[in-house]
């Protein structure tokens, strides 16, 4: 049992977390995301605790690897491995074996491995150090403890064989008893880790599972999450953090993709920052925020690399009146749609969207999330008769480009969604507290937003109604008004 001195004046921080490793590109992040936040429980003392469930599901491919599906890999030796995709495994037999052409471990010297998906996406990496976790499948809780090893140190507290449905009431029993193991005085942070896609998916749970597992937790806890972390991509979206209500106070999302291990190195950072300090849960997550940006800066090449490209801070009792903002402003876009078209369609296609990186960007075209704080200044442009010009581009593959809206500056209306776009605005900057953002994301605002989309009838028939979203209704409204239009 972890036990807290009575007198310690410290801020003492509980981290309770659930993480879905069931799919076969989470496995190896889950894994290294453990780690590092044993390193942070090395750090932190009994000033930071953490229990976990981890729901894990992995296929054998040697004695100690374990993959799935066709998408990340790691053969021994040196030099350069192409990753293997084992589709089953009975028995120590290997029934499919082929080259995942998503993917490559790339090994620069002995001990050194980095899993790539795409160019210049770098999932994880491990330095003087191989992944150690035996093969094994299941639903295990833990009580973490230090880092000893490169497998999972923590002292498991059940263990049960897969599930062929998960329990949903049992993930909030257990992230409502890890809440109410420690005092209300204590900070709690609850941290969900698994597949992401916004407003559709959060931690490997659709929508309403997801809601459901945060509403129990705080139900049967009796008190509101202080701040809810959410290791799951794209989950810097408003009608995905909207969905939590004021379940959570505050919330720490990424509008990217997640690399693995990111959130560890900032909960060890943080850890290190605040021992022996009293900080609050908004002064807790500003930390974890500026982790991000000193990773981004430290000179150290791999922690550069592993640095979230976005992290933000939000603060969910002002999320209702950038809602109320965003409905506001959908009601008078929606009655442009038949006259401005052309000029909407062309604020849309130059807004940014997420995930940004290949080769996920098609995802993003599909799920049509864009940055809200892009789309608004390129409506200002578009509704003022003005030229967009910006970089666009990664790193050294970075460009300058013109585009010259058709102008919408003689509407009728143009005055109010101004307007309205200004409000959308200063409400996001309040909700906001504070972001991360890469050097090639500079027009991240922290939320995005569901845009006008052409795949908007696919996505609700493989995802779900998108009356179930959380996005407000006048939104709702002109995205389904203006999507036949993209």
């Amino acid at each position: 049992m972890n036990t807290i001195p009575a007198n310690n004046p410290a801020t003492r921080v509980h981290l309770v977390s659930w993480m879905d490793a069931t799919e076969a590109v989470i496995e190896p992040m889950a894994v290294e995301s453990l780690n590092k936040i044993e390193d942070a429980h090395t750090t932190g003392g009994t000033n930071f605790t953490a229990d976990l469930m981890l729901e894990r599901k992995v296929m054998p491919f040697g004695k100690k690897m374990a993959i799935g599906a066709a998408h990340l890999g790691l053969l021994a030796g040196s030099g350069v491995a192409v990753a293997l995709g084992a589709c089953a495994a009975l028995g120590g037999s290997l029934v499919g074996l082929g080259v995942a052409v998503a993917g490559a471990a790339l090994i620069y010297h002995k001990g050194t491995q980095f899993f790539l998906r795409g160019l210049g996406h770098c999932y994880s990496a491990f330095k003087d150090k191989n992944i150690g976790e035996p093969v094994w499948s299941g639903i295990r809780t833990y009580e973490v403890t230090g880092n000893k090893t490169v497998a999972l140190d923590g002292t498991v507290t059940s263990d049960r064989p897969p599930a062929d449905k998960r329990d949903i009431p049992s993930v909030s029993d257990f992230l409502s008893n890890g809440m109410r193991k420690y005092p209300k005085d204590d900070l709690t942070v609850v941290h969900l880790m698994g597949h992401g896609l916004g407003y559709r998916q959060t931690a490997g749970l659709g929508y309403k599972d997801y809601k459901s597992v945060v509403e129990d937790t705080v139900q049967k806890a009796g008190r509101p999450i202080d701040v809810l972390l959410l290791e799951s991509c794209l989950e810097g979206n408003l009608e995905a953090v909207a969905g939590v209500g004021d379940k959570a106070r505050y919330v720490l999302v990424s509008e990217e993709t997640i690399k693995a291990g990111a959130v560890g190195d900032l909960l060890k950072d943080t850890t290190t920052r605040t021992a022996g300090q009293t900080v609050t849960a908004e002064q807790w997550g500003r930390m974890m925020v500026d982790a991000a940006d000193r990773m981004q800066s430290s000179g150290d090449a791999m922690q550069a690399m592993l640095a979230p490209e976005t992290l933000a801070l939000v603060a969910t009792e002002k999320l209702p009146a950038v809602m109320t903002a965003v409905d506001d402003l959908g009601a008078l876009l929606k009655s442009e749609v038949a006259s401005n078209a052309d000029a909407l369609k062309a604020v849309v296609r130059n807004t940014q969207l997420y995930p940004k990186m290949w080769p996920h960007r098609s995802t993003g075209e599909k799920l049509g999330m864009g940055d809200i704080g892009h789309f608004c200044r390129n409506l200002q442009k578009a509704y003022t008769g003005q030229t967009l010009v910006e970089k666009s581009g990664f790193g050294p593959f970075k460009s300058t480009r013109e585009v010259t809206f058709p102008n919408a500056a003689t509407s009728p209306n143009a005055q109010a969604i101004l307007a309205a776009v200004a409000r959308v605005q200063d409400e996001v900057g309040k909700a906001v507290l504070s972001r991360h953002t890469a050097d090639d994301y500079a027009e991240a605002c922290g939320l995005s937003i569901q845009l006008p989309t052409s795949f908007l009838d696919k996505l609700d028939k493989k995802f779900m109604a998108f009356s179930e979203s959380a996005a407000p209704p006048q939104w709702q409204g002109f995205v389904t008004e203006m999507s036949p239009r993209m």
